[in-house]
């Protein structure tokens, strides 16, 4: 018997954002780099995340 997933209503719909810049942040001062790292569970994420800390904070980015 296949259980249905429940999901609830977002209080705001993602695609009134997508594409365009977030409410009262201006993308001039965002300096920073977004890091994604995917994978299936048990594939080393958190291993290869840490080891992405350690390097950068070597090289001195916190």
């Amino acid at each position: 018997m296949a259980t249905k997933c429940k999901t609830s209503p977002l209080t705001r719909p993602a695609k009134r954002f997508f594409g365009h810049e977030l409410p009262g942040v201006k993308p001039s001062e965002l300096t920073g780099k977004l890091i994604v790292i995917e994978g299936a569970d048990g594939s080393g994420r958190s291993t290869q995340i840490k080891r992405l800390v350690d390097w950068l904070e070597a090289r001195g980015h916190a």
